[in-house]
């Protein structure tokens, strides 16, 4: 686990990572690394949660643009997009977004 991935807390700063390969398929959207090393398969609210990504978000941003368009609880949110971000972050398909840069 990266030092990042360990250090994710509602807080968090993230982006997508630049580079990145994305391709829609039969409803879900595949995405891949730019060394083509690393991949990762969404379904409509990891394609939801990418397309915020698009603008840097805190952890807390994402479950609240989530929390307004899906039925899920704030907690469940938090939790599950948090260990979503983590599984991006060890793929480096998003990075640590530190403000002014």
């Amino acid at each position: 686990m990266t030092d990042a991935a360990a250090a994710l807390t509602p807080e968090f700063m993230v982006r997508r990572a630049p580079g990145v390969l994305t391709k829609q398929l039969d409803g879900t959207m595949l995405l891949a690394s730019g060394e083509g090393k690393q991949g990762h398969c969404m379904d409509r609210i990891g394609r939801r949660i990418w397309d915020v990504l698009a603008q840097p978000r805190s952890l807390a941003e994402v479950c609240q643009l989530l929390g307004g368009e899906f039925a899920v609880d704030p907690a469940v949110c938090l939790r599950d997009t948090t260990e979503f971000i983590r599984e991006l972050l060890e793929k480096h398909l998003v990075v640590p977004h530190q403000p002014g840069t």
